[in-house]
């Protein structure tokens, strides 16, 4: 038997992470939607609330460990 040693990843796609991150967020739509009918402005509200404080505090560690910041 005849082993290859080699570093990962081991499968190799063209999908980069912006695009799988994109499909997620198409993916997250139609829940996010159905969430806000079932159950009102309050899903809908945490949803947002859970977004933004995500987008910020990607923001404010990218910024103290000074990092090009891409939000």
């Amino acid at each position: 038997m005849n082993l290859q040693v080699s570093s990962s990843p081991h499968i190799r796609s063209k999908a980069t992470t912006q695009s799988i991150m994109r499909d997620v967020i198409i993916a997250l739509l139609p829940v996010t939607v159905a969430s806000g009918f079932i159950f009102g402005l309050r899903a809908v509200l945490v949803v947002l609330t859970s977004v933004c404080s995500c987008v910020l505090f990607e923001y404010l560690a990218r910024k103290v460990m000074k990092r090009e910041n891409t939000v």
